[in-house]
């Protein structure tokens, strides 16, 4: 399927299908053939649908899928598991083998981002790309050093777990519409906030997948003790300064995880590293420019 460029999809063109994922339903959408294949991995609060406008552009090119993390979208949201890092990267893991994908080029933002990184250390011989944006890649207190005063108090404030808990749980769905509205310049229909909203209707969910999993209450500037979530995000950054797999930084402006000062500190320290701006965006960036996005990611695994 081929879009105009600069004709939006409300509704995702792509049929659901379903994969059995370490005892989980998982979903997924795919469109395209040829390995390596482009997975496509999501943040918070969004799931597959978030890349509906940017497969048609990369499909052509290769395999192309998105996938629902666990906790996210159709896919399966237990609440008798942990979502800390380790349970995203075995699901991971096992996806990419369920999908029977061999060698595979990493897309990936936000949560996905850190869960991709994650993988690609500990797998490296079987990931042949990996393309980042809005997301942390850096160690965390450096990372949040480099955004906006705005976005740094707003960190604080989710350390406190009655703010916390009152912002992501007892607010029905009201924080996927403040979290869309904040990370995207143009403005989503209702029809697509309620793409986003539906999959987080359980309060249960939201507690356990927001609160307790990886977010704004769990991450920390600096490490309280090996392997909890700062430490491994920082041994994912040290591992991107000598990785010899080929990478690409994708920004926009203004961005909000990724500034200017983010992008200048990747060129000077991560190797392998080409970088493209995408245009006009904030967060969600397969929102405000998916053609752009869906064109580098193209052109990227291209050159591979």
């Amino acid at each position: 399927m081929t879009l105009p460029t600069n004709e939006l999809s409300t509704a995702c063109p792509f049929e659901s299908r379903y994969a059995n994922v370490n005892g989980l339903r998982m979903h997924y959408v795919e469109a395209g053939t040829g390995e390596p294949a482009v997975l496509l991995l999501h943040g918070i609060p969004t799931h597959a649908y978030l890349w509906r406008n940017v497969i048609p552009h990369v499909s052509p090119v290769a395999r192309t899928i998105a996938l629902d993390l666990v906790g996210f979208g159709k896919t399966d949201k237990p609440t008798d598991i942990d979502y800390d890092l380790p349970t995203y990267a075995a699901f991971l893991r096992a996806a990419i083998e369920a999908l029977g994908i061999k060698r595979v080029v990493l897309v990936a933002m936000d949560l996905g981002l850190i869960v991709a990184l994650h993988y690609a250390m500990h797998h490296e011989a079987a990931v042949a790309g990996l393309a980042m944006f809005e997301g942390l890649f850096l160690p965390v207190d450096d990372a949040l050093r480099f955004q906006p005063l705005p976005a740094q108090l707003t960190m604080k404030l989710f350390g406190l777990r009655r703010f916390a808990e009152r912002a992501l749980v007892h607010s029905g769905t009201k924080p996927v519409d403040r979290m869309m509205s904040l990370g995207t310049i143009r403005r989503l229909s209702q029809q697509e906030l309620e793409q986003y909203r539906a999959p987080l209707n359980d309060e249960a969910v939201r507690r356990k997948v927001w609160l307790e999993g990886i977010g704004p209450h769990t991450l920390r500037r600096t490490s309280r003790q090996p392997g909890d979530l700062t430490d491994l995000i920082s041994q994912s950054s040290a591992w991107l300064r000598t990785s010899p797999i080929p990478k690409l930084l994708l920004y926009a402006e203004p961005g909000m995880a990724v500034t200017t000062r983010t992008v200048r500190y990747a060129r000077e320290n991560i190797a392998h590293l080409s970088t493209k701006c995408v245009g006009r965006g904030k967060h969600f960036l397969p929102e405000d420019e998916p053609a752009a996005l869906g064109r580098a990611v193209a052109d990227f695994r291209r050159g591979l």
